[in-house]
């Protein structure tokens, strides 16, 4: 079975460096891959055009950190916290200035564990506007940025789109940039829970299952918008179709499986729980020592 036949469903991923190849030489696209001991940056810069349409992703920077299997160690998770860190802070200085203010979004259904990252990422994060705005002494103390931070849920738990809730509050306080947090869909088993993808470009929250929402982004919020993802459901007819390729099935199988009639349904990992305490635990830390807060 080709490699062509599997890459036109790579938009089952919301990782770009799944997305059609982005390591091989493609025009408007930057790959490079680095190795920091037991972890792997790949980053890719879409400079043009013809870069957006061959990954499908916006022009910008897409940094995609993957773990070890020992990703729960706590070793592994203060390297990935500190490398994390410092990939925020290099998004940062590409900002018109460093972010004074801050608002995080911490989206999805905190009561789904699988689409719980950005609830809990969101309910670790300090925040310290509070502060700033009641004690001003205490805050000048802390020498840090600050921080908002926002859970607005799903549609419906509140009957609103969680991006018109994050633009009203960002409308609201002005911050000068926006973190959304939320879980992804990868393409590949061994990503879930491992990868950790930031980018400079916004994010379309559910787009990664089929449920696309309203975005959250510069264009639609007015600020520039970091997004940090974690994926935690692959699609189960990829993953029949990997399993009929590793068997030897030839090409007319697979394509059953990937049939839109044999449903859409999702597959998650049976250590979740673990999974996402561990990827919002890593998030958290990351932007609190990003912006200067020790508590």
């Amino acid at each position: 079975m080709g490699a062509d036949f599997f890459r036109k469903d790579d938009f089952y991923t919301d990782l770009a460096c799944e997305r059609r190849r982005a390591d091989t030489a493609t025009p408007g696209v930057e790959f490079t891959r680095e190795e920091v001991g037991a972890l792997v940056w790949e980053r890719i810069r879409i400079t043009s055009g013809e870069g957006e349409r061959s990954i499908g992703r916006p022009m910008g920077r897409y940094y995609t950190l993957h773990l070890p299997q020992n990703a729960t160690d706590e070793e592994v998770r203060d390297c990935a916290t500190e490398e994390l860190s410092a990939a925020l802070l290099g998004l940062f200085e590409g900002l018109p200035t460093f972010p004074s203010r801050l608002l995080v979004v911490g989206l999805g259904n905190g009561t789904l564990t699988p689409d719980a990252v950005g609830v809990r990422a969101a309910e670790r994060v300090h925040a310290t506007m509070h502060l700033a705005a009641y004690d001003r002494k205490t805050f000048r103390a802390l020498d840090c940025t600050e921080i908002a931070v926002l859970s607005p849920g799903v549609a419906a738990q509140s009957g609103m789109d969680a991006g018109e809730i994050a633009e009203a509050v960002a409308e609201k306080i002005h911050p000068d940039a926006l973190i959304a947090v939320d879980a992804l869909a990868a393409r590949d088993k061994s990503r879930l829970g491992r990868s950790l993808q930031l980018s400079d470009t916004g994010i379309f929250p559910g787009s990664g299952i089929g449920n696309r929402r309203r975005s959250l982004s510069f264009e639609t919020l007015g600020v520039p918008v970091i997004a940090i993802g974690v994926p935690t459901v692959i699609d189960a007819r990829i993953l029949a179709a990997d399993t009929a390729r590793a068997l030897g099935s030839d090409e007319e199988s697979a394509r059953r499986y990937l049939s839109s009639e044999n449903g859409k349904y999702f597959v998650t990992p049976k250590d979740i729980d673990d999974i996402v305490n561990n990827c919002s635990q890593i998030i958290a830390n990351s932007i609190n020592a990003a912006v200067g807060v020790v508590l």
